[in-house]
């Protein structure tokens, strides 16, 4: 029995076949992290996980078992979506850890005639939820490299630009490119189909020497107004600026868009408030 439990250690193990079905696209749309959170809030481990790109999605695998994380943006895989990646391009997609922000970033080529990365989701390792980057200079590749010495950071991300061919330093300064970084948040207003009614919003933001913050109001994706808003305090020593005003807007789904470029103005929004009344069946 003894010699039987040695058989089966670890180290003789030798090489195991996950999965005869999903592969990775190439050499660069692969990333091994260690220390990826699996948790819930009563119990927290950390693995190491290796993340690649297949034409099924994005995979992820502790070892042991291969599992699809990607079901919020399953449809640029689904071959009946126009939006699905392009077959034939899957040597130009790629897939990276971005250790300053703890995500992973990753290039599609997506629609019937792209043929560089056009598409970035970006998934967070520790929410566990996707997004969408948007850069200035579309990239076709990206890794992470040591840093100079002397510099404030041991590790730097760079990119490659997929238009000039430039090599980008990444997460670097206060500008995506030449463009100031956009904050934006979005409140969306929905219940069960029903048609809503805003008719009052209540805004606060953390009170600044100077800055102004845009609002826009949609009605599904049509804009229905839209309203500078100022963060400057009414008073000196103000630690917020508050705004309160009779507005309207009607559907099944009203967004509120709160949205600022400027370097040198923050968007610190303290709370967001609308009295809805909705229009209920009868």
């Amino acid at each position: 029995m003894r010699d039987h439990l040695r058989r089966l250690q670890p180290s003789t193990f030798g090489k195991l076949v996950l999965t005869s079905k999903i592969g990775g696209m190439n050499h660069k749309a692969i990333a091994v992290v260690d220390g990826v959170l699996t948790a819930t809030k009563t119990d927290e481990t950390l693995k190491t996980l290796a993340f690649w790109l297949s034409r099924y999605g994005v995979c992820v695998s502790d070892g042991v078992t291969v599992s699809i994380t990607s079901d919020d943006i399953q449809n640029y895989f689904d071959p009946t979506r126009p939006e699905c990646i392009r077959y034939g391009y899957e040597d130009q997609m790629w897939l990276d850890h971005d250790p300053t922000h703890n995500v992973i970033r990753i290039g599609l080529v997506s629609g019937s005639s792209a043929t560089v990365p056009n598409v970035f989701p970006v998934f967070d390792l520790v929410t566990k939820t996707w997004s969408f980057d948007k850069p200035g200079q579309p990239l076709a590749c990206m890794t992470n490299i040591e840093s100079k010495a002397g510099t404030q950071y041991p590790v730097v991300q760079v990119g490659g630009g997929t238009a000039d061919g430039t090599v980008y330093q990444l997460n670097y300064g206060i500008d995506d490119v030449s463009t100031p970084v956009e904050m934006i948040i979005t409140q969306v207003l929905t219940r069960k189909a029903m048609v809503l009614q805003l008719h009052e919003l209540l805004i606060r933001f953390k009170a600044q020497n100077a800055g102004v913050c845009r609002l826009d109001v949609l009605q599904g994706d049509n804009l229905k107004f839209t309203r500078a808003l100022t963060m400057t305090g009414e008073r000196s020593g103000e630690s917020s600026r508050r705004h309160r005003f009779r507005c309207e807007a009607v559907g099944d789904l009203i967004k509120i868009r709160l949205s600022n470029a400027s370097r040198q103005e923050k968007m610190i929004l303290y709370e967001i408030g609308a009295a809805v009344k909705i229009w209920e069946p009868r």
